[in-house]
């Protein structure tokens, strides 16, 4: 047989071979809508496992074909921008049969159409808002796993997150400025989320869960003609889910490095249109990482590599008409073990517990509310004063911290329009900071040491064109501590140009009152000598408004007289 007719033979044979596996293989086709409209440029697969078997796209009429696939099911998805991710499971395809999947769309808002509340304390969208907001929706937040609501914003612009540990972080904005970086003011559903008198953000001491987050708004720049002092950085406000449009249980269980384990449990009903009920509670372990040698330099006793938290809430919601509702909220979270900076080196955080008490209602666009947080350091001490007695809570131990603290706040806003293009909003905001520490924190000024703010304030936006919006406030606060008020102005034109874009020009002050630490910190932070028996007592204080003198001679003073200070 020649060499010619063999390689004739072998390609017939191919060939015939070939022709029922070509015959053997289907198809997926469709058609994709939205509201009834088609919808082209969609990117469609089959997917069959981990595996994607077949992509295509849909064109200006909507339609797709899926080609080449073997007889199996595949599971078909559809993706574009502006929409919510389809998926339609069990597609059947036969051998050398067409299967249809028509996939209906539901529209999604981008990022520039997202409504927010943050900015102007009102609805309106990101691109419309006289300031730079971002937005983490639900689903980015159910995607990540996050010890904390540091892991959701530390990639925002502008938010910078400064990480001491597994669950200790700073969350700042426009810089640092200080050891505790509070310019940054956090709310959660409205409320402080800040300890009470220290005025300082611990991320892993808030009681909420990140199964309950519904969204986080962080806007930049100063705020305090709306949210009053200490937002020079801006606000970043956490909302959670309401048991009305998230109801069901939720059990999560997270695992990872250094031992880490966290469980968390959410449930939430709504018996009836009016009244629904929501509880959560998590639990979080973890082995911190080993410490650096040169960081724990003077501290008398080794840090506890645990770390251990645990909190959650209970709500209740009622709704007595479409727009009226009271909510009710009471949350408590305990830092087991942890250790956290201070301005007199590094605590060991132990048991310390708070807690929040809130009650909010609404009646159209009046809205009110009044809350009350509450901390209580427990037996957390300094590192570097601890001793081998050491027992806290102890008043007459320097190593001891005794925080004890509390935070009464009330505000009511009102909103008003002037036809469709003019609308007001008149607000006042009460706080009232009592310190509490038995001496140990703020020594001869205990009691003396209550802060009370009031502070009024008028928000303006009119829209002078589609594309021309102008927003102008007006605040004035008064601390009991200072002897003059101070006046915020906002000034910001919004100019749009086409739906999608603006240009802001935009004038804002904001300005940070003292804390109780800044006025009243009283403390011996250190001793002269450091064992043995005390000749001299370093101590830390706080300027009060009469500011600090002092004399360069005085009794039992060193060489000829001399104070030391």
């Amino acid at each position: 047989m020649s060499a010619n007719r063999i390689r004739m033979l072998f390609v017939l044979a191919l060939m015939t071979f070939a022709v029922p596996a070509v015959a053997q293989t289907g198809s997926i086709t469709g058609k994709i809508t939205s509201g009834g409209k088609a919808v082209s440029g969609v990117t469609v697969q089959a997917v069959s496992g981990l595996r994607t078997a077949a992509a295509a796209q849909s064109d200006e009429n909507g339609n797709y074909r899926l080609t080449n696939l073997q007889p199996g099911s595949y599971a078909v998805t559809a993706r574009l921008l502006g929409y919510s991710p389809a998926r339609i499971d069990n597609v059947s395809v036969g051998s050398g049969a067409t299967a249809t999947s028509n996939i209906t769309m539901a529209s999604a808002p981008t990022q520039l159409n997202q409504v927010i509340t943050t900015a102007s304390k009102q609805p309106e969208k990101v691109i419309d808002a006289p300031a730079a907001v971002s937005v983490v929706t639900a689903v980015e937040v159910q995607e990540r796993a996050a010890v904390n609501v540091a892991d959701h914003v530390v990639a925002l612009p502008g938010v910078d997150v400064a990480r001491g540990g597994i669950a200790r972080s700073n969350i700042v904005a426009r810089g640092f400025n200080n050891i505790f970086s509070g310019s940054l003011l956090t709310l959660t559903d409205n409320r402080f989320a800040f300890v009470p008198s220290l005025r300082v953000n611990i991320p892993y001491l808030s009681p909420t869960t990140n199964e309950d987050i519904e969204r986080i708004e962080v806007v930049l720049g100063p705020a305090s003609a709306l949210y009053g002092p200490n937002t020079a950085g801006g606000v970043m406000a956490i909302t959670t889910r309401s048991p009305f449009t998230s109801q069901g249980t939720t059990l999560t269980v997270d695992g990872g490095n250094q031992n880490l384990i966290r469980g968390s449990f959410r449930t939430a009903w709504a018996p009836t249109p009016k009244f629904g009920f929501k509880a959560t509670y998590d639990v979080f372990h973890a082995k911190e990482w080993d410490f650096v040698p040169s960081d724990t330099i003077g501290e008398r006793k080794p840090r506890d590599r645990d770390v251990n938290r645990q909190g959650g809430e209970v709500r209740a919601d009622f709704r007595p008409t479409p727009a009226s509702e009271i909510i009710a909220n009471y949350g408590r979270s305990m830092a087991g073990s942890a250790v956290e900076p201070t301005g007199l080196g590094p605590a060991q955080v132990k048991d310390w517990v708070y807690q929040t008490y809130q009650l909010r209602g609404r009646i159209n666009q009046l809205f009110g509310q009044v809350f009350l947080n509450t901390s209580d350091a427990g037996k957390t001490f300094l590192l570097n004063a601890v001793q081998p007695g050491t027992s806290c809570p102890d008043v007459v131990d320097r190593a001891c911290i005794i925080d004890k603290s509390s935070q009464l706040a009330a505000q009511v806003q009102d909103g008003f329009n002037f036809g469709a293009r003019q609308r007001f909003l008149v607000g006042y905001d009460y706080i009232h900071t009592m310190p509490k520490t038995e001496g140990t924190i703020n020594g001869r000024n205990e009691n003396d040491d209550d802060i009370t703010e009031n502070g009024a304030y008028l928000h303006s936006v009119t829209d002078f064109t589609d594309q021309f919006q102008l927003t102008a406030a007006a605040r004035v606060d008064k601390h009991s501590r200072l002897e003059n008020a101070v006046f915020s102005p906002r000034v910001a034109l919004v100019f749009k140009p086409i739906e999608n874009q603006n240009f802001r020009l935009t004038y804002n002050r904001a300005f940070s009152t003292p804390s109780t630490n800044n006025l009243f910190l009283d403390l011996e932070a250190n001793r002269i000598p450091s064992t043995g028996t005390k000749l001299f007592g370093v101590r830390a204080l706080g300027v009060p408004s009469t500011g600090l003198t002092f004399s360069h001679a005085c009794t039992g003073g060193v060489g000829n007289g001399l104070c030391m200070k």
